[in-house]
Order: structure tokens, then C-alpha cells, then sequence
């Protein structure tokens, strides 16, 4: 037994003796790797997916070579399992730079690899360039950074790259400048280095035009377009290009306007016109220099005086650019442009008085707009501006240095009216450009004095507001474009200034330079005689021109010098109201003369852009001759949300970032700036904003709300004739959407003139003249109404063999709104205002004569007949040529001469 037990001890330590040398061996196979030669392959693609050639290949640093023509590198390499390698790609010459691309891979024992392959569930699927290989996949993992293989030591690498051209900055004597600014296509692409260059790059075309801008300081700004390549050489010598930037403009009405098609010629070389705005950019060359004398004439229009203004400019090296700003002004005086508000009726419901109202502002509107002596503009959009700018059109001086209403309107009347004691009280009055009131009437009076009211009013209104105009020759006698229809009389007070940009301040300024007294008013040209000028200015064609009002009433006054400062820095061109009333803006020292009242308390405000207004009340006494006011700078801090969010935010045409700007605000400084909001596919968000406390916020349910641009993409649809789409995009637009009232005037065309519905078509237009508030002929709506008419003219059409009544009552609809139509055809857009009037009389005579089919009543035939002789006596012979208009005309002689029948058997 013990023979067997030893037997047995003896044979399992034989066993366990080779396991135990097996595992050794094992041990010192696996400490020695197994080298072996293996295919390396490697496929390299541009991010657009193109091949790339002569891109270097790496292998753990070391160089193994380039990919060939298609972008392939293949080669047998050393490589020992279980070791991991990296592989590099890249690409660097000629004005191209791609990559790097970098990769790890692990050599596996071949056993081993097949093993694990056993143990999975599922085997591997490694892509293939051929069949169904997805590029996209791959390309997704390169961006990554993942491993790109599709099969053992073959890899595909996706290289983005840039191209990049050199821009080198000199002196004329070829002396290199360090540190210049080289700007492209308005981006800062960099400064230049101690030899003085710049690598710019770019991406898309391989050959391109970009401007390039270089700035140095104390040296003129060298600009050029230039076409640019991989590995090109831009040169820029500094002081050979001047930069011109030009600027013609005229002022009426404290508004500046750029005048456009200005001819501009320096020397005896033309330069170009100026654009829409007034301007002209150009740069001028010469390899030896353009500091120096250089005269430019510019050439306006025929309409502005003076027809021609040369002036000699010297210009230093030590000038960026050179800046010009020339005024000039209309040969014929401009139309103040004034908006008529109802008056205000208050609480009441009365629909007389209602009637009242709105019959008194057409009134005043039609009275001021004859003889072409001011200009109407519509109430709605005017009082919608001023909601915008949260400004109070009723508050006195409150928007007297407001641009962006100074170029709406001119003049804005309102007031009110109540029943009083069986009378009528009215309240009406009209305040300038300055914001200050020239026209108050408060008056009690009966309604047989309440219809000449409008009249009255607006010849007053005629006799004292501040007209403007120019100078247009000078012989003996100053001779002016303002006559008698601006209610011009001898012995009228008129003054002459001139406009010029303030280089203190940036500013534009205006000086008065003489008194003129009229002695002769023509109908159109009045000639005056000069009263006064200030030294050093002389009187020419061309100046402007403004009726003087003389004040009012002997007034003991004190002259008092105003000092406006900040931290110890004068703040110039503060604008100064007293009592409500604009008296000036301070010089670039902060000053400004004051004449006030004495022995009175005046209420002083000073107000300037990027400061916290400043208002007192100061008391002036003989003695008073100064007066200080300390401002601080304002700054608002904007804290910005919008629905949906990701937007991108501009204040003043500058981009500020991206919404949500919760986390960190915007700072913008006090005063009035342009916010607009644009996302991709949504509305662009626009309003002027008033920033006047420290903060602002619009987050969470204060949060701006951008709408789908439905309309764009419905209008698109209807472009390419995809009727049902269009109306069913259109449908899906709500009545919040600032498109809503377009959309809904969008169906009702479609459903009159595509789908043929004018019952739909009614119903659309309807809509839209309500969510303008009310029923009102205003220019921006009255196609709105000729279009309404159309449907409902259909629509009597449709229902007139089955049903008089709605025949009837589309008929009288139809000649309601035609109506409108034609007693404001002068605001019918002047491009459509021949078809359209033509029409609406035809429609009108029509609908008059299908009345008396229906209903048999005289009148109706009686106003056909009127109507028709209408149609025929304004019948514009150039609409003959259109066919349209040619088978009108003669359906027309066959109506006329069946009116004409059955009212002979009368």
C-alpha cells in the first residue's frame, strides 16, 4: 500500500514538474517578440474627399515615404508583435499645409488574434473600400481622431488643410516693418514679424480676391484688392497709397442725406460716382509718394445747387486716409414730410364724434399737401416708431436729435376734441423737427365753425413754420428758391448757415453765417438782400437758406457761458434744453452761450449720447454768468434671451454674440442703438431701443421671441407654382407673426387670382384691413382695398344667376371700396397707378350697372352713366398698346351704349 502511495507522489510531481516548465518557456517566448514583415498601407483623402498626393507618412516618427498620385502609399515594413506603433500623415509645400493625421495601432501574435476572434459572440466586420464601404463613417472618425482601419495595417486618413499666401510689409527703401497690421476682408489676419511678414491663410478657391489692408501707425493706410494664390507674395510699400474715403451730402430739416450720382474727378482724371449713400471710396498710387497737393471737383446732379465744388487738400504722411465731406443742397426747396394724428377723443364712443376726428386729420392732410408744400406720411408708421423708441411725441423737445425719426418726419400735428355745452372744444398742435411747438390752437366753436377749422389751422400752420431752402444766385440781390407758396413776405427774416464735420468731434456741426431780409417774393423765387454775414465766411449759391421767426415780446435776458464736463474732460456736443425747449449743442470745449430769462427759474437738461442725462433747475439773477454741469458716463448692461436660442446679436450693425446672454450681459452705452437678431431660418428681429438705465433685461418671459420666416419660404413655393403648398405654409403662419397681415393679403390674391375663390378672397383681405386697427386709406394699404373690391366684385359675379341678394350686396361692397380707391388715387404706388385707376373706374361703372340688373332701381343706372364717362374722358391712350386694356375698352363702348339705350326708354 505504501508502494502504491509513492507511486503515485512520484507521477503527480512529474506532471506538476512540466507544467511548471512549460509555463517558463512560455514566459521566455512572450519576453521575445516575434518580428515580422508586414504590407503597410495607407490611403490619405482631403476632407472633400479628393486624393492627396505627396503627403509624408511616419512611423513612429521616423519618415517611410509619400502617397502617389491617387493618394496611396503602400510598403513593407519591420514591425514585432505586441508592440504598439504611431502613425503620422501630413502634408506641408507649396502654399499648402494638411493635417497632421495621427493613429496608434498594436501588432498582435497571429494565434492570439485568432483566438480572440473564436471567443466573440458576433465576428468583426472590418469595412472595405469596396462594395458598401461608407466614406461618410470613416470620414466622422477621422474628424474625431479615431482610428480609420478597414482591414490589418491599412488605414484611411482624412486630412483637413488650409492654403496661405505671405503679405510683406515695407518701407520705399525696402526696409521691413515689424508689427504692422495686416487686415483681410476686414479680419485682423495678424502683424507682421521682424522681417515683416504675415502668413495669411484660407480655404475654398484655390485662386481668389481679397483685399488687403495693412495699418501702421503714422503712415498712410495701404489698401489693395489683389488676386492671391498658395505661396503668394503680396507687397505692400507704405506711403504710395492713399486712402480716399469721399462723402457728398445735403441737410434739410436738421436731417442729412448722402447724395448719390455725385461725378468726382481729382486733377484732370475722373475717380467715379458716388453710391446711394453719398459716398465714394478709391485709393490713389504713385510709387513716389502721395504726400503732397491734391485738388478734387465734384459735379452734382441738376437738381442741387451749387453745380460744381473744387477744393485743393494737402495731404502728410502722418494722415491714415483722407476724409471729405462736402454739402450741397436742392435747387428746389424739400417738402417738410408731416404726419396728421386724429384727434384724440378720449373715452368717448360717440360715432359722431369719431367721425369728427378722422374727418378732421384727412382735412388738415389734404389742405397742407396742396400746392405741394408739405409732404403726408402715414400716422400709423410714424406712431409706431415712436412706440418703438419709447419716445412721447406729445412730450416738447423729447426727439429733437433723434436720427432715425428726424429722416421719417418733418412736422407731426394732433390734438384733441370733446363736446362741450352743446359746442365742440379742439385742441390742436404742431411741433417741428426740433420737437418744439410752432402752432398751438385751442378753440371753442359750433359745428358750422368746426368745418373751416381744418382750414384755418393749417394756413397758420403755413405762416409760421421754419421752411427751408437755398441760396440759387447771387447779382445785386440774394435770390432764393422760397417764395409765396411757403407764405414768403417782404420784409421776412431769413438766415444762412453752413454744415461741416466737426474733426474734434466726428460730429457734424452748423453755423450761422448771415441775415437776409427779403425785398421781392415771387411765386417760386424771392430775392433778399443781405442783412448780415460772419467774418471770415463768404455768401455763395448753394447755402442754405431758413425762414428766421424773431421772438416774441420784450424779455430782460441774461447771457450765461455753460460749461458741460466729465472727470475733468469737456464733453462736446451735449445737447441743451430749457424749459423744454432745444436752445444748442456745446462746442469741443464743452460750452455753449445761453441767453435766459432773468429773475426766473429755468429748468435745464443736458443730454448726450453715452452719458447719464443731467437735469436741474437753475435760478438767474444779473450777476449769473456761469453755469457748470458734471455728467457721468452710462453704460446699460443687457442681459438677452431670445426663442429659440443660438441667435446672433448685432447693436448697431456690430456683432455683439450669440443668445442666451444671461450668464454674461452685453455693455452698451446710454442712448438710442439699433438691436436686430438674425437665425437661420427665422424673421430677422429689428427695434431701436432707448438705453437710459444700468440694466436691461429681456430673459425668461421678457424674452424676444423670433418667428419662422414662413412667408419667404411660402413665397418661394408660389414662385415655382406649387399653389396648394404656398396656401397650406401660409395657413400655418399665427396672428402674433409680424408676417401675419402680408400672409393673410397673400391668400386673398392667391384665392382671386390662382384658386378663384373670391369669397376665401374676401375673407383674407378683411382680415388684413383689421389687423391695421382700422378701415383707413393709407398708402401702404390701398392696394389692400382695390383688391378687396376685386373680391368682392367676384364674388357678386359668382352668386348673381342663384342669389340677388348676395349679388347685391358683393356689388355695393365692390363700389365702396373702389371708391376708396379713387378718391386717394395719388397714393396708388406710381408704377401701377395707370392699370390700377384704369381698372377701378371700369369696375366702378360695372358694378353700378349690375346693381340695376338686379334691382331694377334708376339711380344705379344714373351712376353707371357717370361712371362710364368717367372711365372714357381719363382713359390713358398709352394703355392701347396693352391687349388687356384694348378688350377692355371695347367691352366697355358696349356697356356705355347699353346705359345709354335703356335710359333713352326711360
Amino acid at each position: 500500500m505504501n508502494r502504491i502511495n509513492r507511486f503515485i507522489l512520484v507521477f503527480l510531481s512529474l506532471i506538476l514538474s512540466c507544467v511548471v516548465v512549460y509555463l517558463y518557456l512560455r514566459t521566455v517566448v512572450q519576453e521575445e517578440p516575434r518580428e515580422i514583415v508586414a504590407p503597410l498601407r495607407v490611403e490619405v483623402y482631403r476632407i472633400d474627399r479628393n486624393p492627396l498626393d505627396g503627403a509624408d507618412i511616419y512611423l513612429d516618427q521616423k519618415f517611410i515615404g509619400r502617397t502617389d498620385q491617387n493618394g496611396l502609399f503602400q510598403k513593407e515594413v519591420r514591425l514585432y508583435e505586441g508592440e504598439s506603433y504611431t502613425l503620422r500623415v501630413e502634408r506641408e509645400s507649396g502654399g499648402y499645409v494638411y493635417g497632421p493625421w495621427e493613429t496608434r495601432f498594436r501588432v498582435e501574435a497571429e494565434t492570439r488574434r485568432r483566438r480572440s476572434r473564436q471567443k466573440s459572440a458576433e465576428p468583426e466586420s472590418l469595412p472595405s473600400l469596396e462594395g458598401d464601404f461608407d466614406i461618410l463613417t470613416e470620414l466622422e472618425r477621422a474628424q474625431q481622431g479615431k482610428m480609420s482601419v478597414y482591414e490589418r495595417y491599412s488605414f484611411l486618413a482624412f486630412l483637413e488643410g488650409y492654403m496661405y499666401y505671405t503679405v510683406e510689409v515695407v518701407q520705399r527703401d525696402d526696409t521691413p516693418v515689424s508689427d504692422a497690421v495686416v487686415i483681410v476682408n476686414g479680419k485682423q489676419a495678424g502683424n507682421t514679424d521682424g522681417k515683416g511678414t504675415v502668413q495669411v491663410r484660407y480655404s475654398g478657391e484655390k485662386t481668389k480676391r481679397d483685399t488687403v489692408m495693412v495699418v501702421e501707425e503714422g503712415e498712410h493706410i495701404w489698401v489693395r484688392g489683389t488676386d492671391v494664390y498658395p505661396d503668394a507674395v503680396v507687397r505692400a510699400v507704405l506711403s504710395t497709397v492713399l486712402l480716399v474715403d469721399l462723402y457728398a451730402y445735403t441737410e434739410y430739416y436738421d436731417s442729412i442725406r448722402g447724395i448719390p450720382g455725385v461725378s468726382v474727378i481729382m486733377g484732370d482724371r475722373p475717380i467715379g460716382r458716388t453710391n446711394g449713400e453719398g459716398m465714394l471710396s478709391f485709393t490713389y498710387e504713385r510709387e513716389e509718394g502721395v504726400d503732397g497737393y491734391l485738388e478734387f471737383s465734384l459735379i452734382f446732379p441738376k437738381h442741387i445747387v451749387p453745380e460744381k465744388i473744387s477744393k485743393v487738400y494737402r495731404v502728410t504722411k502722418d494722415m491714415p486716409k483722407l476724409t471729405l465731406v462736402n454739402f450741397a443742397y436742392n435747387s428746389v426747396p424739400v417738402l417738410p414730410k408731416i404726419a396728421v394724428f386724429p384727434p384724440d377723443t378720449g373715452d368717448s364712443t360717440d360715432p359722431q364724434l369719431l367721425k369728427i376726428s378722422r374727418s378732421m386729420r384727412t382735412e388738415i392732410e389734404d389742405y397742407l399737401s396742396v400746392g405741394g408744400t408739405f409732404q403726408p406720411v402715414g400716422y400709423r408708421q410714424t406712431a409706431e416708431l415712436f412706440r418703438q423708441l419709447n419716445i412721447d411725441f406729445r412730450r416738447e423737445g423729447g426727439w429733437k436729435n433723434v436720427s432715425l425719426i428726424k429722416a421719417e418726419v418733418d412736422v407731426l400735428v394732433f390734438g384733441s376734441i370733446h363736446e362741450e355745452a352743446g359746442m365742440y372744444r379742439v385742441l390742436l398742435l404742431a411741433r417741428d423737427y426740433t420737437g418744439e411747438a410752432v402752432l398751438s390752437s385751442d378753440r371753442l366753436v359750433s359745428l358750422r365753425e368746426l368745418e373751416i377749422l381744418p382750414e384755418d389751422f393749417t394756413e397758420s400752420l403755413k405762416r409760421v413754420f421754419p421752411f427751408e431752402g437755398s441760396v440759387t444766385s447771387i447779382n445785386k440781390l440774394v435770390y432764393i428758391n422760397l417764395g409765396k407758396r411757403f407764405s414768403l413776405k417782404n420784409g421776412q427774416k431769413l438766415f444762412c448757415f453752413v454744415n461741416y464735420l466737426d474733426d474734434a468731434t466726428g460730429g457734424f456741426m452748423k453755423r450761422n453765417i448771415a441775415r437776409l431780409e427779403t425785398v421781392d417774393t415771387g411765386a417760386l423765387v424771392s430775392a433778399a438782400r443781405l442783412d448780415t454775414v460772419t467774418e471770415g465766411y463768404l455768401l455763395e449759391p448753394g447755402m442754405k437758406v431758413k425762414r428766421y421767426r424773431e421772438p416774441e415780446g420784450p424779455e430782460e435776458l441774461v447771457l450765461v457761458a455753460l460749461y458741460v464736463g466729465s472727470e475733468g474732460t469737456a464733453v462736446p456736443e451735449a445737447n441743451v434744453y430749457v424749459d423744454g425747449f432745444y436752445r444748442g449743442k456745446t462746442d469741443t470745449e464743452g460750452k455753449l452761450e445761453l441767453s435766459l430769462a432773468a429773475r426766473t427759474e429755468s429748468y435745464l437738461a443736458v443730454h448726450k449720447e453715452g452719458f447719464v442725462p443731467r437735469e436741474r433747475t437753475v435760478k438767474v439773477t444779473e450777476k449769473t454768468g456761469k453755469l457748470e454741469v458734471e455728467m457721468e458716463r452710462g453704460v446699460t448692461s443687457l442681459f438677452l434671451e431670445t426663442d429659440p436660442p443660438g441667435a446672433v446679436v448685432y447693436i448697431d450693425g456690430e456683432y455683439r454674440g450669440k443668445t442666451p446672454l444671461s450668464k454674461k450681459p452685453l455693455a452698451v452705452p446710454y442712448g438710442f442703438h439699433l438691436v436686430e437678431i438674425e437665425l437661420e431660418g427665422y424673421k430677422r428681429y429689428k427695434e431701436y431701443v432707448n438705453f437710459d438705465t444700468n440694466k436691461m433685461t429681456r430673459t425668461d418671459d421678457g424674452r424676444i421671441v423670433l418667428f419662422l420666416d414662413t412667408l419667404k419660404e411660402a413665397e418661394a413655393l408660389y414662385d415655382k407654382n406649387k399653389i396648394a403648398d404656398a396656401v397650406s405654409l401660409l395657413s400655418t403662419i399665427p396672428p402674433k407673426h409680424p408676417d401675419y397681415t402680408v400672409a393673410l393679403e397673400l391668400l386673398g390674391f392667391i384665392a382671386l387670382h390662382d384658386t378663384h375663390d373670391p369669397d376665401a378672397a374676401v375673407e383674407y383681405y378683411t382680415k388684413a384691413l383689421k389687423m391695421r386697427d382700422e378701415v383707413r386709406a393709407e398708402p401702404g394699404n390701398i392696394l389692400t382695398y382695390y383688391n378687396l373690391a376685386q373680391a368682392y366684385y367676384g364674388s357678386a359675379e359668382k352668386h348673381f344667376p342663384s342669389d340677388s341678394e348676395l349679388a347685391l350686396l358683393g356689388y355695393r361692397n365692390a363700389i365702396r371700396y373702389l371708391s376708396i380707391v379713387h378718391q386717394y388715387k395719388s397714393r396708388i404706388p406710381s408704377s401701377q397707378r395707370k392699370n390700377v385707376y384704369q381698372n377701378t373706374l371700369f369696375y366702378l361703372a360695372v358694378a353700378n350697372q349690375k346693381i340695376y340688373y338686379v334691382s331694377g332701381m334708376r339711380e344705379y343706372l344714373s351712376g353707371a352713366r357717370y361712371a362710364w364717362m368717367s372711365y372714357f374722358d381719363f382713359f390713358d391712350s398709352d394703355l392701347t398698346d396693352q391687349s388687356y386694356f384694348k378688350r377692355q375698352y371695347a367691352v366697355a363702348k358696349t356697356y356705355y351704349e347699353e346705359v345709354k339705350r335703356l335710359e333713352s326708354e326711360k
